[in-house]
């Protein structure tokens, strides 16, 4: 049986801190591949979901209505779906026809002019940030 040489302390190192270097590489390049499949599709900036949060004065509103739905399309100059309700009387919306986020932040400016608008603002994910805040 052949004996095969030990590798040097210092090999060891260099090819352990290669491979550690060639997993970070193949971690980051699938990371940009799945953001891009991600927002591709949506017209969403990263971090956006193409969706807008918004929320009425009068929690009787009901922005589900297609009357009401197709005055909320109109003044936002663009065609709106209703998503759901959400907790503390506000609602999810999005475009019909998804976009880029300029036309998104327009739509949120057309919308927040609105007298029985309270706020009105993009969807976004939110991500928990660890550590202490000063």
């Amino acid at each position: 049986m052949a004996s095969v040489p030990a590798l040097a302390t210092g090999e060891r190192v260099v090819r352990v801190l290669s491979a550690l270097l060639l997993v970070f590489v193949a971690c980051a390049a699938l990371s940009a591949c799945i953001q891009h499949l991600t927002y591709a599709d949506t017209g969403a900036a990263p971090g956006g979901t193409g969706q807008i949060i918004i929320k009425f004065r009068d929690a009787g509103v009901d922005p589900s209505g297609p009357h009401f739905l197709s005055e909320l399309s109109r003044d936002a100059g663009a065609t709106l779906v209703y998503v759901r309700p959400m907790s503390g009387g506000a609602h999810v919306l999005r475009q019909g026809n998804p976009s880029d986020g300029a036309e998104l932040d327009r739509i949120i400016e057309r919308l927040g002019k609105r007298r029985d608008v309270e706020y009105v603002e993009p969807d976004r994910r939110m991500r928990h940030m660890t550590g202490t805040m000063q």
